[in-house]
């Protein structure tokens, strides 16, 4: 069998993430035929570059900043109509040799709807072989809202021409779909709610508070900030510099991602008036870190925030909300209901806000929260063969 996921990110490296967490899981229950492909059409992540998932590229796009209707090429020129055709190309090219059995769409049609010509396309090749094919969307927790009416209607007639189910990757006891998308009868009757994808974390909660008291002896606590992948938070770090030169019992390790990781480090640097603060690239060890650290500092991705609950660590969770964008502060809603967790919003973000939160995560004794479905990745695995399953039983009934 083989099996494709395409994912273009635009703004943060998320998506990307998501994608290739299930892709691995693909790959983890994959019998001896079995291929697993990717074709990425964001811009490339040199920290995912480990990953075992076969990634095809596409030529390249990312937003301007929030602005998520002009496409940019990586030299920040615009991807001008010859661009999106050459990826267009591009795409139905390698799906044509990849022979697909199963497609998996993260976002589209929910969202990416700039790139609606290129997916139509692909939907149009993949439907219309001889072979059967089944193809699936794959979606977070929270969507951005459609912006009218006619969205919606848009994304059902989609889903009814193209689409056999919907991949929702959330657990529905914390929080459903149509918490954030208007959901129809006939999108509902395609939902399938997988659980939480999250990566394996490198450290059990018994790991953490082991190492945390081990820290508390060295009186070396450390607090962990981080912002993802992509080119937004600098907030967050600057205020994070501020607030060690008042805690200096604390060691603030900065993470840097991005493409511009390393000109920001140099940036963070001129920054420093203390010596409890370490500024580097997002690791490969992240997870472990988050696992032992007194606390984290971090915006509310879904990754991020997925990575907290999986960990069990304390969070202040500073929303990104440039641009009208809602997804995360909707997430930190839910979250912020939870022990363990602190909600600064990032108009309100200061020094003394953020080491309030932290203080007041420090006199929190129990962290403990409820346990939701984690193992999403696996899921969706089992859902998505069961799918082709009966769609090709279906098909073979004809």
């Amino acid at each position: 069998m083989n099996i494709v996921i395409v994912v273009t990110h635009l703004l943060g490296a998320g998506h990307l993430r998501r994608a290739l967490n299930l892709a691995e899981a693909l790959l983890a229950e994959a019998e001896q035929n079995d291929r697993v492909s990717l074709i990425s059409g964001g811009l490339p992540v040199g920290q995912f570059a480990s990953r075992k998932t076969e990634v095809w590229q596409l030529p390249p796009v990312k937003s301007d900043g929030t602005n998520f209707r002009t496409l940019l090429q990586p030299d920040n020129r615009i991807a001008d109509s010859d661009y999106m055709e050459q990826r267009r190309l591009s795409l139905c090219k390698r799906l044509n040799e990849l022979n697909a059995d199963i497609v998996i769409t993260e976002l589209y049609p929910f969202g990416r709807r700039i790139l609606r010509e290129e997916f139509i396309s692909m939907l149009n090749q993949v439907t219309g072989q001889a072979k059967p094919t089944v193809v699936l969307a794959s979606v977070r927790d929270i969507l951005a809202a459609p912006s009218k009416a006619s969205r919606v209607n848009e994304v059902e007639e989609v889903l009814e021409k193209y689409y056999s189910a919907v991949l929702v990757h959330a657990d529905p006891s914390m929080v459903e779909l149509s918490s954030s998308w208007p959901t129809t009868e006939a999108i509902e009757a395609k939902l399938l709610y997988t659980g939480f994808v999250a990566q394996q974390p490198m450290g059990s909660a018994s790991h953490r508070l082991q190492a945390n008291l081990e820290a508390s002896t060295n009186n070396k606590l450390e607090i962990l900030v981080s912002v993802g992948s992509g080119s937004v938070g600098t907030h967050v770090f600057e205020t994070s510099i501020q607030a060690a030169r008042q805690r200096k019992d604390l060691t603030w390790r900065l993470l840097v991602g991005g493409s511009e990781a390393a000109a920001e480090i140099v940036r963070l640097q001129q920054l420093l008036e203390s010596d409890n603060v370490i500024i580097e690239k997002t690791r490969t060890d992240y997870l472990s870190l988050l696992s032992t650290c007194s606390c984290s500092i971090s915006m509310c991705g879904y990754n991020t925030a997925i990575d907290l609950l999986e960990t069990g660590s304390p969070g202040v969770l500073i929303p990104f909300d440039d641009g009208g964008e809602t997804e995360q502060r909707q997430r930190a809603d839910y979250l912020g209901k939870l022990p363990g967790f602190k909600v600064v919003s990032a108009g309100d973000l200061n020094t003394q806000s953020l080491l309030l939160a932290v203080e007041e995560l420090e006199a929190i004794k129990d962290h403990a929260r409820p346990r939701y479905q984690m193992d999403g990745a696996t899921t969706s695995v089992k859902l998505a063969k069961k799918v082709y399953r009966e769609h090709t039983r279906f098909d073979a009934t004809q």
